[in-house]
C-alpha cells in the first residue's frame, strides 16, 4: 500500500505531473503533426524531463561529480589552512540583515570540524551577493566560527570574491603573502571537479574536503520515478558541468 501512496504521489505532485502533462502533449504531436524537427524536438525535451526528474540522471550527470574525490577526516593529521568555499546567503530572513543557506552552512560545518581537529587558519570566503551590497558571505561565516568559539585570530576573511575563480585568485594572494603551500579545500561534493580544477591551475596544492551529497548514492526503484529530490540534484549538476565548459572556454581551467 505504501508503495502504491508514493507511485501515485511521485506523478500527482512536481515534477511528475510536469512529465505527465508533456508525455500526453508529445503523442498528440506525434500522431497530429507532419513536421518532423517538432516531433523531434518534442522527443528530445521528454527524454531530456526524465533524465533530470528521475535517478537515471542523477547516475548520468551527478554521480562522476560527486565521485570524483574520496576523503576521510581520519587520514590527515597534517595542518594546512582550511579554506571553506562560500555557498550562497538567504537575505532579509527572520528581519535579520542575512544568514547561510544550508549549502553554505554544510561547507562550514565540515570546515569546523576538520579546524577543531587540526587547528591552524580557516578561511571562509564570499563576498556580496549580487544586487546585494550590504553583507559579505564570509562575515556571516566568521561570526559563525566565532560562536564555535573559534579565536579571531585564527579566523581568515576572504569578502571579495564572487565565483570560484576569484576565491581562488584572492586565496592564492594570501597564501603567497604569508607563505604557505598547501590547503584543506571544503565545498560540497558536486562542486569539487570545478573547484579543484580552478586552484591546481592557479598552482595551489591542496586536499579535496567534499562537504555534502546531493542525492542517494545507492538508488532504489523509487529514485528512478520522478521526484524534487532528483530533479534538484540534476540541476545542480548541470550548472556544474556547463561551469567546466565555461571555464574552460576561458581558460580558469
Amino acid at each position: 500500500m505504501i508503495a502504491i501512496e508514493k507511485i501515485m504521489a511521485s506523478f500527482i505532485t512536481l515534477p511528475g505531473s510536469f512529465l505527465i502533462i508533456w508525455t500526453v502533449i508529445m503523442l498528440y504531436i506525434l500522431i497530429k503533426s507532419r513536421a518532423f524537427l517538432l516531433k523531434l524536438l518534442t522527443i528530445f525535451t521528454f527524454i531530456l524531463m526524465v533524465l533530470t526528474f528521475t535517478g537515471l540522471g542523477v547516475r548520468i550527470f551527478l554521480f562522476p561529480l560527486e565521485n570524483y574525490a574520496e576523503y576521510n577526516q581520519e587520514f590527515y593529521t597534517e595542518r594546512y589552512p582550511v579554506v571553506v568555499l562560500g555557498g550562497g546567503m538567504q537575505y532579509g530572513v527572520n528581519h535579520v540583515g542575512a544568514e547561510l543557506n544550508s549549502i553554505s552552512l554544510q561547507r562550514l560545518v565540515e570546515a569546523y570540524m576538520l579546524y577543531n581537529k587540526l587547528g591552524g587558519k580557516i578561511i571562509p570566503t564570499g563576498g556580496t551577493g549580487v544586487s546585494h551590497h550590504n553583507i559579505a558571505e564570509a562575515d556571516i561565516a566568521g561570526r559563525w566560527l566565532q560562536k564555535m568559539g573559534v579565536p579571531g585570530e585564527d579566523i581568515v576573511l576572504e569578502k571579495q570574491a564572487q565565483t570560484t575563480y576569484e576565491n581562488g585568485v584572492y586565496v592564492q594572494k594570501w597564501l603567497h603573502k604569508h607563505g604557505y603551500e598547501k590547503i584543506y579545500l571544503v565545498t560540497s561534493a558536486v562542486h569539487i571537479p570545478r573547484s579543484m580544477a580552478v586552484f591546481k591551475n592557479l598552482n595551489i596544492k591542496l586536499i579535496p574536503v567534499p562537504a555534502g551529497y546531493m542525492y542517494n548514492h545507492k538508488l532504489g526503484w523509487l529514485d528512478y520515478l520522478p521526484n524534487r529530490f532528483a530533479l534538484t540534484a540534476n540541476m545542480s549538476a548541470l550548472h556544474e558541468w556547463l561551469g567546466i565548459i565555461w571555464y574552460k572556454i576561458n581558460g580558469r581551467i
